[in-house]
């Protein structure tokens, strides 16, 4: 395709621009991030770690995502709010504390605004839920083994995965197929009798000019046509 923005890059799942931005910023750098998000599986500063190379549990995938729906806080999981006695008395009780804000507010919302458009436009179209606003991201791994949706609305966060449990290869299951429609199954189920809330960021991503995208129009054709030439 040429020059594109990291928004297309996203939206349709370029992994060519994942691999150059993740060798750009540097593994040890996109590894303090997956541990400031809530990662603790142990990961290993490898190139391919931005095309996720690298095995952790759905649970921890699905609360890195926190952040992004949050506006930079990290979302701690938990099981149990509270536990009373037959008679009403608290043994158990929940505490609450501040979260930690681990992004800043406004690159949570550009990212929300980019996984948006994944939605609406890209890789994981069938994850739309009807008059919510929702962002997420779809994921496939080598021979399609795994396969997987993550994404959010505003009052609600949720991951799927799709995959054998003996590690073999699914039959061309990609993470933008059965995931993502199961994932909007499961979460028009978990919205059902809420009014839409308005997702930070969804639509706020800011879009190229018309000279913007003129130029990248211009340099896609010249490399395009250089690649034609190396080609013959």
């Amino acid at each position: 395709m040429g020059p594109v923005s990291v928004n297309e890059a996203l939206r349709d799942s370029l992994n060519t621009v994942a691999a150059q931005l993740g060798n750009e910023v540097g593994e040890n750098t996109t590894i303090d991030l997956a541990k400031r998000f809530g990662i603790t599986e142990p990961l290993r500063p490898l190139p391919s770690i931005a095309l996720g190379s690298q095995e952790v549990t759905l649970a921890e995938l699905t609360r890195a995502y926190g952040p992004f729906m949050t506006g930079g806080t990290r979302i701690d999981p938990y099981l149990v709010m509270k536990i009373e006695t037959s008679r009403g008395d608290v043994i158990y009780e929940r505490p609450d504390y501040d979260l930690p804000q681990v992004y800043p507010r406004d690159k949570a919302e550009m990212m929300t605004g980019m996984m948006a458009k994944v939605v609406r436009e890209g890789t994981g179209r069938a994850a739309a839920i009807q008059g919510w606003p929702v962002a997420g991201k779809t994921g496939t791994s080598q021979s399609s083994r795994d396969a997987l949706f993550v994404g959010y609305s505003a009052v609600m966060l949720g991951g799927v995965w799709v995959g054998n449990d003996d590690d073999t290869p699914m039959k061309a299951v990609t993470g933008g197929g059965l995931p993502a429609r199961i994932w909007s199954d499961m979460m028009r189920a978990a919205h059902a009798g809420q009014s839409p809330v308005t997702l930070p960021g969804a639509n706020a991503l800011i879009e190229l000019s018309p000279d913007q995208q003129a130029r990248v129009a211009y340099y896609r054709d010249l490399s395009m046509a250089f690649g034609g030439l190396v080609a013959q």
